[in-house]
């Protein structure tokens, strides 16, 4: 689905936040697996699930995913997740890229974003909503 740069929804702006889910957050004894939904996902084993099964995640929209689910209900800045998805030597257009991760992110949880469940832009900030 391509990025309509016309639709507010689609666009990530200077200013843009993401809006991320309310989860669980459960300590296994291989590490911390959040859970929310019919979704779960392991940021040490890089999976995420839906109802059990495995769900395809490329690299940055999956470290987009584990950012938002640090910081639930929290504004999360465009500069913070620069530095989370890119390290500093890293050099890419970060807007289309975000955009990119945002999109596949959506993609992956079945999340649409004229009528967000999961995850939502806005024109000021990024947050983990529950």
């Amino acid at each position: 689905m391509p990025v309509n740069p016309q639709n507010s929804s689609d666009r990530l702006g200077f200013n843009s936040v993401l809006y991320g889910v309310g989860c669980h957050r459960v300590q296994t004894h291989t590490g911390v697996v959040y859970q929310f939904g019919s979704f779960e996902v392991n940021p040490t084993s890089g999976e995420l699930l839906k109802n059990g099964r495995r769900i395809k995640l490329q690299e940055q929209p999956f470290r987009l995913l584990v950012a938002l689910l640090d910081s639930p209900g929290e504004i999360i800045t465009r500069e913070q997740l620069r530095t989370l998805l890119w390290p500093g030597d890293t050099f890419v257009d970060f807007d289309g890229s975000l955009r990119v991760a945002v999109r596949k992110l959506r993609e992956a949880l079945d999340d649409d974003a004229e009528n967000p469940h999961y995850i939502e832009t806005s024109p000021s900030a990024a947050t983990a909503s529950s």
